[in-house]
């Protein structure tokens, strides 16, 4: 005779394989926008913006160099002008007949106003 009770609070095999089939399914449906987000951050600005969407594309770092700095369009003499691009970044922005103006306008976080608001934080919680 085969023994089949077992506690009502004990889950059976074939519920805990399917919790963990449900948990592994809904992860990559979750991290599937997450990853084309990311991924995304490193095409170039055409690239990420072709329809249908590019899955394979060369890497680039354009967007973060568009992020953090203030770009401004010079006429080809000028740039000729110029002495040779000396970093990646210089050289990326020229050659989209760009120079480097300066920092960002829109991120203009200090060391000093970092730490100005983490102190405000802190005092405020304790």
């Amino acid at each position: 005779m085969v023994d089949i009770a077992r506690s009502p609070t004990e889950s059976s095999g074939f519920s805990r394989k399917l919790a963990a089939l449900i948990i592994i399914v809904y992860a990559i449906v979750t991290l599937i926008p997450i990853t084309w987000i990311i991924l995304t951050g490193f095409k170039s600005v055409t690239s990420s913006i072709t329809y249908p969407p590019e899955v394979f594309f060369e890497p680039s770092l354009e967007g973060y160099v568009n992020l953090f700095t203030t770009r401004t369009r010079q006429s080809k003499e000028y740039l000729e002008a110029l002495p040779p691009p000396e970093t990646w970044y210089e050289e990326l922005v020229r050659s989209r007949e760009m120079v480097i103006a300066g920092p960002s306008k829109f991120l203009v976080v200090t060391q000093t106003h970092l730490l100005s608001v983490l102190e405000q934080l802190f005092f405020q919680f304790f």
